[in-house]
């Protein structure tokens, strides 16, 4: 069995001899590379062999002429392959290629392409997507532009709805081009601008870890070869940017387990698995999916794969583990279409010697004419092969596990380059989390709201405060005829009784402004409502408080100075209070004309997954306007002191509010200082509690101060001292 493949090939070397030969110059690296590149070839000058030997060994295609290779290796070095060009295309002419093949490596070829065009040489490359055709007319790519892969790697990211990811690449205009283009494409899909970070070739990296791990972005994108990924990988796992928390996605080029060499690192292999496991590559198709369908050279796919094997098994002496690899399957293609082109050529009975003979001029009309024909397309490997019009070939896309590694890697997603889509395959993805959930692109943003049970207890305590408030308003309405009610200025009882409802309610709103749930248009409108009802409030109660003992004030003075039949009249002194608002409203108005709220979440605290935020009520230069309505508050609380002071002495219990004035305004200082500080800024737990405690304490004290004598005076002796409401125990007494 073994001697019919040499018997062939015997025979189609005999058949030959007597045929012109038609040489392809090709370029591969085909040794270790300084770049690391030594996986570019993949055995691919194998794949191009078997493809020359069934082109000749097929009757229909250059019947009249024999094929043949002259390979170089170019190691991937500029230098290297710029002498192998030099020196095929300077030949003698019997031994001269009438077409180049190659190079691997895209740095390379991008400088070859250049240079090729004034040579007038066409030239095909199956390893390479670079250059665009535009910039080197003589250059086509059987590779769709890289480009395409920048697409599925977007559509990658919409599909897993990620949005934060980090560009590493590697220095060089090639890579540097792949930077752009990727940031780009993110551009056109409207996901946000990846961050980006050169790898220079000898310097640390640890600065640029750290901007990572500042960033908190998780999904790492690898531009470079295979040497410099394993260095990188390697620097990320020492700090602490591995799998499963961050997430790499890689070229699908390299070889099968490159990251267990630990060359050129300090990391183990095991660290290198354990920093990797669970990453994607992305690639172009290898094979065509239908093995049945029939290519150029008349043999089957499955055939050609099978010839493959037994080639690769006979040269090697080794099995080989898989079938094509994607640039085996494409150097295969490539050459079926010179053969292709050349076949036109020689058909349109162009004679042999002008083939061989004729500068590369001359032939480079004759192929590009035949190349470019829009009816150029046969069947190929990777599927229909055509180079006039753009190619557009799907991507796989495999997630790879390196602590428990896959022969295979599964193929998870597949990318249409045709429509721009990708779609999952039925591969499920088993991913490294612990609890196999999808890993995080970023912490997550999570807005923390107040305990519905906080809310709930401190709006219950100010709706008890609310009713003590109307109570103490009944009560006050009720027995506003009696003599001790008369002499305390019922009226302005009822402002202080109502501003004590305004605080109490403006605390209920507090919990309603993003402390409770989202601010939204509706709900903005609790931001003003707090602030105006804690204002106005507090100038209701302590206002009225304060005016009636001014009047008290008064009309002691004149009535020292004779002049008794002074009066001022409760409609002056509503008057005062109305002063008193105007400046709330004048202040109040200012503020929200120039600073309107708007909501703001700020952050609190974070975690490795988590960043906690709060959402609050905001308006710029809050802090400012904050400090001048209490500055404001402050000078009416100084008034009520100076009033408390010069009313001291008054002998009338009913009229001598002092004692309770000076109680009022020590609670309130007290408690203001705490109060104050945050009431205009509501934010989540302890705070609020804070803040409604303190003011509900501040009103209900000032409320009881006002109401609560008035009421042991209204009331019999004897429940008076049940209530221990009696004068000692309230302190009310008169002066002597």
């Amino acid at each position: 069995m073994l001697m019919y493949p040499l018997l062939v090939a015997l025979g189609v070397a005999v058949s030959a001899a007597n045929k012109p030969v038609l040489r392809i110059g090709t370029l591969l690296p085909l040794s270790s590379t300084p770049l690391g590149a030594d996986w570019v070839t993949a055995n691919a000058d194998k794949a191009c062999r078997l493809a020359v030997r069934h082109v000749n060994e097929n009757k229909q295609l250059l019947p009249n002429h024999t094929l043949d290779l002259s390979i170089r290796d170019t190691k991937c070095d500029i230098g290297q392959a710029n002498y192998d060009m030099f020196q095929q295309l300077v030949s003698p002419l019997d031994k001269r290629p009438i077409v180049l093949l190659g190079e691997g490596c895209t740095e390379v070829t991008d400088l070859l392409a250049g240079t090729i065009v004034d040579w007038d040489i066409l030239q095909f490359n199956f390893l390479s997507s670079s250059p665009e055709r535009e910039s080197a007319s003589t250059y086509y790519p059987l590779l769709p532009p890289e480009n395409d892969l920048h697409w599925a790697r977007a559509k990658l990211m919409m599909e897993l709805q990620w949005n934060h990811s980090v560009i590493l690449f590697q220095s060089g205009s090639m890579w540097n081009a792949n930077a752009d283009s990727l940031s780009k494409v993110f551009s056109n899909v409207s996901l946000p601008a990846p961050e980006r970070h050169l790898v220079v070739e000898g310097s640390g990296l640890s600065a640029v870890f750290k901007k990572i791990i500042a960033s908190k972005k998780r999904i790492l994108f690898g531009l470079f070869y295979d040497n410099v990924a394993r260095r990188v990988v390697c620097e990320a796992y020492k700090a602490k940017i591995s799998a499963p928390n961050y997430v790499w996605i890689f070229v699908g080029w390299y070889t099968p387990d490159w990251y267990l060499s630990t060359s050129g690192t300090n990391c183990t292999s095991t660290q290198m698995k354990e920093a990797l496991d669970g990453h994607f590559t992305l690639d172009f198709i290898q094979l065509r999916s239908d093995y049945s369908a029939m290519t150029l050279t008349g043999r089957t796919v499955r055939k050609v794969i099978d010839d493959y094997r037994n080639m690769f098994e006979e040269s090697t002496d080794k099995p080989l583990n898989e079938t094509f690899s994607l640039y085996q399957a494409y150097g295969y293609d490539a050459v079926l279409a010179i053969a292709q082109m050349l076949d036109r050529v020689a058909a349109e009975n162009w004679p042999v010697d002008s083939l061989m003979q004729s500068s590369y001029g001359d032939l480079k009309s004759k192929l590009e004419l035949a190349v470019n024909s829009s009816s150029f397309e046969f069947e190929g490997l990777t599927g229909r092969v055509a180079i006039a019009t753009s190619r557009s070939i799907d991507i796989e896309i495999r997630y790879v596990r390196t602590i428990e590694p896959d022969p295979w890697p599964p193929v998870v997603f597949r990318y249409n380059a045709e429509n721009q889509s990708i779609s999952p395959l039925f591969q499920p993805i088993h991913w490294t989390t612990a609890d196999g959930s999808k890993p995080l692109d970023a912490p997550q943003n999570q807005t923390e709201y107040l305990d519905q049970g906080i809310f709930i207890a401190t709006t219950t305590i100010a709706s008890v405060g609310i009713v003590l408030a109307v109570v103490m308003l009944v009560f006050n309405e009720y027995n506003r005829d009696k003599r001790v009610m008369k002499l305390s200025s019922p009226r302005l009882n009822t402002l202080i009784a109502i501003g004590a409802v305004a605080v109490y309610l403006g605390v209920i709103c507090m919990g309603l402004d993003g402390t409770f749930y989202p601010i939204s248009s509706t709900s903005l409108a609790f931001c003003y409502m707090h602030v105006i009802l804690l204002t106005i409030g507090f100038t209701l109660t302590f206002g009225s408080m304060f005016v009636k003992t001014w009047r008290v004030n008064v009309v002691m003075k004149r009535s020292r100075m004779g002049r008794s039949n002074f009066k001022l009249t409760d409609q002056i002194l509503f008057a005062v209070v109305g002063v008193f608002l105007l400046v709330d409203a004048f202040l109040l108005g200012l503020w929200f004309g120039l600073n309107p709220f708007d909501s703001k979440k700020e952050r609190d605290r974070s975690d490795f997954n988590v960043q906690y935020f709060h959402e609050r009520c905001y308006t710029e230069h809050s802090d400012r306007w904050s400090y001048i309505i209490v500055a404001y508050k402050a000078l009416l609380l100084a008034f009520g002191v100076f009033l408390a002071w010069e009313t001291r002495k008054v002998t009338t219990v009913s009229l001598n509010d002092s004692r309770y004035i000076a109680m009022s305004v020590y609670n309130t200082v007290l408690l203001c200082i705490v109060a104050f500080a945050f009431a205009f800024i509501p934010t989540k737990g302890w705070t609020y509690i804070l803040v409604s405690i303190t003011i509900i304490i501040m009103v209900t004290v000032v409320l009881c101060l006002v109401f609560v004598p008035k009421v042991s005076q209204s009331l019999p002796y004897n429940v008076c001292a049940v209530c221990c409401c009696n004068s000692e125990c309230l302190g009310i007494h008169t002066v002597g």
